[in-house]
């Protein structure tokens, strides 16, 4: 069975399984905007306002911390798994960002957030839960 059987009709784009073309439909969903690093975790910034009860709530956020093996050849499975904890969360008045202090940082590793429980102010879902920021260097304070 070739890949053409298998890609949707709806694919316009000449190669399967790649992003090729978005269409704005005008419409901004709510997701995670960008996640920046602070001396003591991290600030989670949001497209729309998040619900403020659901954002403050630290059992929000699950983090897991690898990192990979540096060698010649490509690729390497992920080792060195750590799960820090967030030990306070507090949303900002507009619901647009978060503070997240963590207890377990690892300078060097990739952090792997997933933000399954969070929700709008309006209700809605995050469109994607999973988001992955390496923390190359610790900010100082």
């Amino acid at each position: 069975m070739s890949s053409e059987t298998l890609r949707p009709k709806e694919v316009s784009g000449p190669r399967p399984y790649a992003l090729q073309r978005l269409d704005w439909t005008g419409i901004t969903p709510f997701e995670i905007k960008e996640i920046n690093a602070r001396p003591k975790g991290f600030r989670v910034s949001f497209t729309k306002p998040a619900d403020r009860d659901v954002a403050a709530d630290i059992n929000t956020y699950a983090l897991s911390t690898y990192t990979h093996i540096y060698q010649q050849g490509y690729g390497s499975p992920e080792v060195d798994h750590t799960t820090p904890r967030v030990v306070n969360s507090l949303a900002a008045e507009d619901g647009m960002s978060v503070e997240l202090r963590i207890d377990g940082l690892v300078q060097g590793h990739i952090h792997d957030f997933d933000l399954t429980p969070m929700k709008s102010s309006a209700g809605g879902k995050l469109v994607h839960t999973k988001a992955y920021y390496t923390f190359n260097e610790i900010p100082n304070p």
